[in-house]
């Protein structure tokens, strides 16, 4: 079941429905399959891929634009240990091992608080990739901010701690 927070989220849902029809009678697309210049142009900014790597770390071999400027740096390339602390990677890194670990997308809602108290809602959407077979040691998925989430109005997306948090397998 889909909730309607995710339905009503134009973007999210075109990943959504994009990963469905790319992954086809299988249960989850290969990345050979998913070509991101497919999506809708309005998705990209907000899109990544991550890979499961050496000693099972998470490396971002795609970030978009949105994500770079909420993370106040580019980290296309680098672990997800290496980019983000505390609770914030702790959530981020659970998403993307659960939607490989269940080969299901995962829909994930929190709150952002950083310091000085101000604080930001997000969702995401992370769909898992089929590697050499049905390994899924990869994801494509999309964050979205409330409200949007720039740097130059709030501190980078690494400094927040992750406040009342849902993840929800689909």
């Amino acid at each position: 079941m889909v909730p309607p927070e995710l339905q009503a989220d134009s973007l999210l849902a075109a990943l959504l429905d994009y990963w469905e029809r790319q992954r086809g009678d299988c249960a989850m697309p290969r990345r050979k399959d998913i070509d991101p210049l497919d999506l809708p142009r309005p998705l990209l900014p907000f899109i990544e891929i991550v890979e499961r790597g050496a000693e099972d770390r998470l490396r971002w071999r795609l970030v978009g634009t949105a994500i770079v400027d909420a993370m106040g740096k580019d980290t296309t390339g680098r672990y997800l240990d290496q980019a983000l602390d505390g609770s914030y990677r702790q959530f981020i890194e659970h998403i993307h091992r659960t939607a490989m670990g269940a080969q299901r997308p995962v829909y994930a809602v929190c709150r952002l608080g950083a310091p000085g108290g101000s604080a930001v809602a997000a969702r995401l959407l992370v769909a898992p990739l089929a590697v050499n077979g049905s390994d899924a040691a990869m994801t494509i998925g999309a964050t979205r901010f409330a409200g949007g989430y720039r740097r130059v109005i709030a501190p980078p997306l690494s400094a927040c701690d992750v406040e009342d948090e849902r993840i929800e397998i689909l």
